[in-house]
């Protein structure tokens, strides 16, 4: 079946010049021009027509946190309230190519759950309103283009889909945005994709065979669905995690404080959905209030994190230092990946959060030793990955199980890993250097991790000379 799209060719040629644009903006180190950023707040509250609050300004989002714990020492502290975790980007994990029938029941029946829930909500949420203008600023456009991308998808796809060709859309729709997913179905006989989609709405069909007005959900699911898709293939997904990883460190540090008084404006998640509506309006010529749409633009370039404290606003300086790897991960080796003028800062390595006494070190520096005593698995697999095979080898206990010429077999005896480490050390016979590569623990013999280690070859076809 032909797989539909809500964006013509020439229009997709057009994503990637949005999302350049606005990813310029949300990795700026620049300090914030406080004139400029108080401007901005003004010109927020002006578009949503509410009273300006006293405006005051922090260092870093830790130094709000801080400023707001001050000013309630004398006020009893509200119980801290569950709330789910903050993920600006669900990232797809994939499924294997005969477990989709699975992940569509999975994800419609979260679908029928939710709608059984959704009265129960909205009496909630008559009753708790908005805390502040800048959320609902953010959240008014979105709405407002969200309308408009539902009367796209209504005129563009047809309205007698069967259930077979919902789940094929949807799996499509999926790969545009997940090249992993795309990869695996690329490698699909065309019969064999066909079958696989035919037992997924099968089995859909059975499961939710009780279900009242079920094809009507079905196309209100795949409607969200290829939406959402679409808007995430505008926005983009590989989004270096700043936000998030602010979020996380205030959570840990100060959960009840951080969950009773979230922040409402980030710079990177409201970039990122200026991505979109950059692009639906000057794109798609969608309309939304021109008013708000500018003032959300100016926050965005000229502010940093925001919290509303009663009647206080809060405008955080910008981070003035951010590092990322080559896969826009958070990294940096010996200094802070992301550090405020303040000196709030946060270590982090490929993407891992590290704790201060590892983050401050160069890898070269880290100690085997740490391993023994570091109970996160997250963060012993970093460690082993900065420390290296050859310094475990030397600074580690290893038990030699077996030998062949200048390559050792050993064993790792400490639990610094979820499975042990076997470890295949060569010593270069002119050097002295030790080389080290791990090997599957059921190894057993010199050989054979020479053999797995070169690709099932035989030690004997070669003649190891460095």
């Amino acid at each position: 079946m032909k797989k539909f799209s809500l964006l013509t060719p020439e229009q997709e040629e057009l994503i990637s010049q949005y999302q350049e644009k606005w990813q310029d903006i949300q990795l700026s180190t620049e300090p914030i021009d406080r004139q400029r950023a108080e401007n901005a707040v003004k010109e927020a509250y002006s578009a949503m027509r509410k009273k300006i609050p006293e405006i005051v300004f922090c260092d870093s989002p830790h130094a709000a946190m801080k400023l707001k714990a001050q000013s309630s020492k004398a006020s009893q502290p509200k119980k801290a309230i569950a709330q789910p975790t903050n993920s600006e980007h669900i990232r797809f994990s994939s499924p294997t190519f005969l477990r989709f029938w699975a992940i569509f029941f999975g994800l419609i029946w979260s679908v029928v759950i939710s709608v059984i829930m959704l009265l129960v909500i909205s009496i909630g949420r008559k009753v708790t309103q908005a805390r502040d203008s800048l959320s609902r600023l953010q959240k008014s456009l979105s709405q407002s283009t969200a309308k408009q991308w539902k009367k796209k998808f209504e005129s563009l796809t047809p309205k007698n889909l069967n259930t077979q060709e919902i789940v094929e859309q949807s799996v499509q729709g999926f790969s545009a945005v997940f090249p992993d997913l795309q990869e695996r179905l690329g490698e699909q006989e065309p019969e064999d994709l066909k079958d696989s989609f035919t037992t997924t709405a099968t089995n859909v069909e059975q499961q939710l065979s009780w279900l009242p007005a079920k094809k009507t959900l079905f196309r209100w699911w795949f409607g969200n669905v290829f939406i959402s898709t679409t808007l995430a293939k505008i926005q983009g997904t590989n989004h270096h995690p700043v936000d998030a990883q602010i979020q996380m460190r205030l959570l840990a540090e100060m959960p009840k404080l951080f969950q009773q008084n979230p922040a409402v404006f980030m710079p990177q998640s409201a970039a990122i959905a200026s991505i979109g509506l950059d692009f639906s309006t000057s794109v798609l010529n969608f309309s939304i209030d021109e008013k708000k749409w500018q003032a959300l633009q100016s926050l965005v370039r000229e502010c940093g994190w925001i919290f509303s404290f009663r009647r206080q606003l809060v405008i955080c300086d910008r981070a003035r230092k951010i590092n990322l790897d080559d896969e826009n991960r958070l990294h940096a080796e010996g200094e802070p990946a992301i550090q405020f003028a303040d000196g709030f800062s946060i270590y982090a390595h490929h993407g891992v959060t590290l704790p201060e006494k590892y983050g401050q070190l160069h890898p070269e520096q880290w100690e085997a030793k740490w391993l023994l005593e570091e109970r996160n698995a997250e963060l012993r697999r970093v460690l082993i990955q900065g420390i290296g095979y050859a310094r475990l080898c030397q600074d580690l206990d290893a038990i030699e199980l077996d030998s062949w010429e200048e390559y050792t077999l050993l064993k790792i005896e400490n639990d610094v890993d979820v499975e042990p480490i076997h470890l295949l050390k060569m010593t270069c016979p002119s050097t002295a250097y030790i080389h080290a590569a791990r090997v599957p623990p059921n190894v057993q013999s010199a050989r054979e991790a020479i053999r797995w280690v070169n690709w099932d070859t035989d030690p004997e076809a070669f003649s190891q000379q460095t």
